[in-house]
């Protein structure tokens, strides 16, 4: 899907594309009760990396990034010969919905922040055929917390009509084939630190420079809308990490 100019001079620019932390990728590895020596890592929907370089750190493996956002990839690159790990983390220009690998071609699927794209079923799914027999697959989620949110919750996931509940998606995984290794839902710092607290400071700084486009201002005021919705009613909605055994 192509996003318009403006969606990238806000989205691209933050340390994360979307919620999470450091801590909480780890906490989500840490549910993977033993790797291969040299695991083999797919990382999907790579976006600025930072998980990347988490699972870097943490295992020997070899980490395939895959984005379709070449300014991702290239930074990924960059930092990696920076911190000598350029034999083990390969970026890769590839979609999502249309990934070469064979079959049962990795021990880690990581899917962080990116599944609603692919939509959580159909991302399960496609995990399952990556997946060598005993590998695991960790994906974080978008969820709803409560029934009858209000309007406003309500309009602010109308792109993404198949977010459902944790109890749900549960049933998904079971459903695909997978065991449950463990889950937990994010807690609300997780979408401030590096992702709603840096957005506020690019869009105060873009409204100032792009007061007359008005292409600017509509991306501005739904990025400010988002944000104004998680402030007053983050009890109804949030991000869970999964991670499952095949």
């Amino acid at each position: 899907m192509e996003r318009p100019t403006y969606f990238w001079k806000i989205y691209a620019t933050l340390p994360r594309a979307g919620p999470g932390s450091d801590r909480l990728t780890t906490r989500a590895l840490k549910l993977i009760p033993a790797l291969p020596s040299r695991p083999a890592i797919l990382d999907i929907g790579c976006g600025p990396g930072k998980q990347t370089f988490v699972l870097a750190r943490n295992t020997d493996g070899i980490i395939t990034a895959i984005d379709t956002h070449q300014p991702f990839l290239d930074a990924i690159a960059a930092k990696a010969g920076k911190e000598s790990l350029e034999d083990r983390i390969r970026p890769m220009n590839i979609s999502m919905l249309d990934m070469p690998f064979p079959d049962s071609s990795f021990d880690i699927v990581w899917f962080e922040g990116a599944i609603f794209i692919m939509g959580f079923e159909p991302g399960l799914n496609e995990c399952y055929r990556l997946l060598k027999k005993g590998g695991y697959a960790a994906i974080s989620e978008g969820v709803m917390l409560m029934d009858d949110p209000p309007d406003e919750v309500v309009k602010l996931w109308r792109e993404y009509p198949a977010v459902t509940t944790v109890e749900n998606n549960l049933s998904m995984v079971e459903k695909a084939g997978f065991d449950l290794a463990g889950h937990f839902i994010f807690p609300p710092e997780a979408w401030w630190d590096e992702f709603y607290g840096p957005m506020e400071q690019r869009l105060a700084d873009m409204r100032k420079r792009y007061p007359d486009v008005p292409e600017a201002q509509e991306a501005i005021a739904e990025a400010e809308f988002e944000i104004d919705v998680f402030r007053k009613y983050h009890q109804y909605y949030g991000y869970v990490f999964l991670v499952m055994r095949k």
